[in-house]
């Protein structure tokens, strides 16, 4: 049923025990980070509880071809880009008024839950306080303190791990051609997250992001902000640079503190030493902190690469007065 889906055994192998001993809940909390495939086994458990045949999701029977074909009667799926509305939930409530027309179940999927409205949750509670004994309702949350604790109190929740550095390799190696140093960068960026991974991965095929930072931070040793803006135009993936810029401060920090401590940018080893030469521990923390602040500012649906403009240009002020107070 959950073929093709990388990792989650343990929560796979809980979802199919409670199918297999008729024991499934009326509403579910698939929790965890973003981009590890929650979403995907949400549908295949959805598609398997639709499924007419005694095997789940055997991919052939009226209800699997329906699903299939997105025309299921029993079957309602939700997703907003923005958020999920009070109209959204009635949507919901109206078609769990009616009994299934082709299965024992009726299924409700509501991507991105964490994204309902207050006003939303509090309909939708209604539905979880009272439901019809043929509902199945399964919540996707990616930040589980964007719902509230009554909605969290009545669903059965599924914790959804970071996948490991094995199931993003795999994929990775199935589905790009990389280099060595591109898929070490593309899994230990990824943070668990295949989406994550494949937009560093993506980026990486267009563009090498690798060398950027050491060519940035020698724009602002240099005192030239216009090199590190021209940089930028080449850039496509702002939010990887900028994961990749904490990264050189993470290994310059390092080296002013132990020389011989591993690195992550170990093929440029010679640069990150001429920069641990050239910041002090401080001035490195003030860097990190104006670079969280871009991905917040990024979080917050502002420009990434005005974003990252803002970011470079403080930092290079940054060091301009570092270079002044070094100089007195």
């Amino acid at each position: 049923m959950f073929e093709g889906i990388l990792g989650h055994e343990a929560q796979k192998n809980e979802i199919l025990k409670q199918m297999e001993e008729h024991k499934i809940s009326h509403a579910y909390i698939f929790e965890g980070i973003s981009g590890i495939g929650k979403s995907l086994v949400a549908k295949s458990f959805a598609r398997g509880i639709l499924c007419d045949a005694s095997v789940y999701a055997c991919g052939e029977c009226r209800s699997c071809r329906l699903y299939k074909a997105q025309t299921h009667p029993d079957y309602l799926e939700v997703i907003d880009e923005k958020s999920v509305k009070v109209k959204d939930i009635l949507e919901v409530s109206e078609f769990l008024r009616t009994k299934p027309i082709l299965s024992r179940y009726k299924v409700v999927l509501i991507r991105d839950a964490h994204k309902m409205t207050t006003g939303a949750q509090n309909k939708l509670l209604k539905i979880f306080e009272n439901p019809p004994a043929y509902v199945v309702i399964i919540l996707v949350v990616d930040n589980m303190d964007l719902v509230l604790d009554t909605v969290q109190s009545r669903g059965y929740r599924i914790y959804f791990k970071e996948l490991t550095e094995k199931n993003i390799q795999d994929f990775l190696q199935v589905h790009y051609q990389l280099s060595q140093e591109e898929m070490l960068y593309s899994v230990r960026f990824s943070q668990g997250s295949v989406a994550r991974a494949a937009a560093i991965a993506g980026a990486m095929d267009t563009q090498n992001l690798i060398g950027y930072p050491e060519r940035i931070f020698n724009a602002i040793v240099g005192n030239d902000p216009y090199q590190s803006l021209k940089l930028l135009q080449e850039v496509s993936s702002a939010p990887e640079l900028i994961e990749y810029l904490l990264t050189w401060i993470r290994d310059i920090s390092i080296l002013k503190e132990s020389p011989d401590t591993g690195v992550f940018n170990e093929s440029r080893l010679n640069a990150l030493r001429s920069h641990a030469v050239e910041f002090d521990t401080p001035v490195l923390m003030n860097f990190a902190e104006i670079l969280e602040k871009g991905k917040r500012m990024i979080a917050g649906n502002i420009n990434p690469v005005v974003s990252l403009n803002y970011c470079l240009l403080k930092i290079q002020e940054e060091y301009y007065e570092f270079s002044r107070r070094r100089e007195i």
